[in-house]
């Protein structure tokens, strides 16, 4: 069956690709997840060591290297700035909308449906909100929907090539984030079984093909491993067995977190699933394809409930499954339900679009939401107008009409951080005051806080001072010398105290609070700095 896309998706493909690099690199990486990572990946390019992570100067190994290695070649493209760390992002995104058409028209739809999956998925705030936010799960993704798709054609075709790309790819993932990948494209292979073509690929190359997947997948884990045997309890059992059964990580959030936030996440279309499976009839819930698809999202929703670390984005593999059946769905609607539909789009996007021309005249604690997010709503409701005079089909129209809400969601998000970075815990309005006074080739002193984004910023090392911040609670085991040492300190420990106030003797430092106050005990740390200046929740001692 053919899979490539029509000239309507290479158009769809394209804006899509103008409306993520709008503004991708307009404000600076965001504690914690997004400038964590793009800080790993900064030294990760100027140590030239890509085998191993180091944060703020000390291994971080929390991770397979991948992410990082992307996101470092996105620097040596662009430079080391927001837009070179998010640059990659937003190819996977465009990278997973042409899977997730192609995985369409593999599964049976036609191309219109197919289009329409793409364009739902697209929909997703989730989906948007990854290309914004550096983490391991928008590569993840992109891996587990490529390996999906390739697992789909050997099914279909039986043809070796495809099971090696699965392979390849599932290796690919595992690389990305460890074992977790694994669960979506393992619900879609134990739920979706349709028979295999007469002639079956042989064992020797389903055997080849397993050992290039394990040679892939463990060639990372192995080499550490193969360095200091103490990694392999390190990665099963802290980093797999307690990260989903322990909250070694400290995230409380309870067992319905998901079921809560993903139609939150999932808006317009999850909030619309109930009503299409209704509309539906016996006959389409019947559909073994449709079954399927939800029932691998739900179970994949149930498996990371009953993990103890929770995280948004950790469901965004299974995002592909509702798009899907959701397209299915809409494809099944008789001519009036399908124009109720396109309706009910049209009253979420123009109330979207009218709170989005209200938000610059709101009263909103530090927070500026700038004048042109009132012209993206207006181009929100011309966009709505245009759809009802010109698109002909209301399945067509109900699904672009939806479009146009994220998509404002998206443009008006971004020119707020942008407007806004010191409310939302982004460095760049200081590292810029520090070079504007030229205070940036000072020891930069932050305390109690891991603040990996001001290193980003300023392109440079900061020393860490740690007085009983659970953020700053490092990992410390793998590292082969005392240089670590130069970059945290721990004032709790008086011999550490002390090799602090030696280490600042005669020098020039610059000392960082982000919202803290300096206790009685630490007023010492001040003693030679007779300025301050306060930028948002920011405040700096020289």
């Amino acid at each position: 069956m053919k899979t490539g896309f029509d000239r309507s998706m290479a158009l769809f493909l394209f804006f899509a690709a103008v409306v993520l690099l709008m503004g991708a690199g307009s404000y600076g990486v965001i504690e914690t997840s997004d400038a964590r990572y793009a800080e790993i990946a900064r030294e990760m390019l100027h140590g030239e060591d890509w085998l191993h992570p180091s944060l703020l100067g000390i291994h971080h190994y929390h991770k397979p290297p991948l992410t990082y290695q992307i996101t470092a070649l996105g620097y040596e493209i662009f430079g080391i700035n927001p837009f070179g760390a998010r640059f990659f992002l937003q190819i996977s995104v465009l990278l997973q909308l042409w899977v997730v058409y192609a995985m369409a028209r593999a599964l049976g739809l036609r191309e219109q449906p197919a289009r329409r999956a793409a364009i739902i998925y697209f929909t997703f705030p989730l989906v948007l909100a990854s290309s914004r936010d550096l983490t391991t799960d928008s590569f993840l993704t992109t891996f587990a929907l490529a390996t999906m798709y390739a697992w789909i054609r050997y099914r279909r075709q039986g043809r070796v090539g495809w099971l090696y790309l699965f392979a390849l790819f599932l290796g690919l993932g595992f690389l990305t984030k460890g074992p977790v990948v694994l669960i979506a494209p393992g619900l879609l292979a134990l739920l979706w079984r349709p028979e295999m073509p007469r002639h079956k690929v042989s064992k020797r190359h389903r055997f080849a093909a397993f050992a290039l997947f394990v040679l892939l997948a463990g060639s990372w884990f192995v080499y550490l491993a193969w360095e200091n045997p103490a990694f392999w309890n390190y990665f099963i059992e802290r980093q797999t067995v307690q990260r989903f059964g322990s909250n070694v990580f400290h995230r409380h959030e309870p067992f319905w977190y998901y079921w809560v936030f993903a139609p939150l996440v999932g808006l317009p279309w999850l909030a619309a699933l109930p009503w299409l499976l209704v509309k539906a009839g016996e006959r389409g819930r019947k559909e073994k394809l449709l079954s399927t698809l939800l029932l691998a999202g739900g179970i994949g929703i149930l498996f990371f409930s009953l993990s103890s670390s929770k995280r948004i984005f950790y469901i965004l593999p299974l995002f592909v499954f509702f798009a899907l059946a959701t397209a299915i769905l809409i494809d099944r609607l008789e001519n009036r339900e399908s124009r109720r539909l396109a309706k009910g789009m049209t009253f979420y996007t123009v109330g979207a679009a009218m709170l989005f021309f209200l938000m610059p005249w709101l009263p909103l604690k530090n927070v500026h939401v700038p004048p042109i997010v009132d012209l993206y709503a207006l181009g929100a409701l011309a966009a709505t107008g245009w759809m009802w005079r010109y698109v002909d089909s209301s399945k067509s129209r109900a699904v672009l009409t939806a479009s146009i809400a994220s998509v404002v969601l998206l443009l008006s998000a971004t020119a707020t951080l942008s407007l806004s970075s010191a409310s939302f815990k982004i460095a760049d309005p200081v590292a810029k005051w520090i070079r504007l006074h030229h205070l940036q080739n000072r020891t930069l002193l932050v305390y109690d806080r891991r603040l990996p984004s001001l290193a980003f910023a300023l392109d440079k090392p900061i020393v860490s001072l740690y007085d009983g911040s659970r953020d700053l609670d490092r990992e410390t085991q793998f590292e082969r010398s005392d240089r670590w040492k130069k970059t945290l300190y721990n004032l709790k420990d008086p011999e550490d105290e002390k090799r602090l106030k030696r280490a600042l003797s005669g020098t020039s430092y610059l000392l960082v609070l982000y919202r803290k106050r300096l206790p009685k005990n630490r007023q010492w740390l001040m003693e030679n700095l007779g300025h301050q200046q306060k930028i948002g929740r920011w405040k700096l001692y020289f």
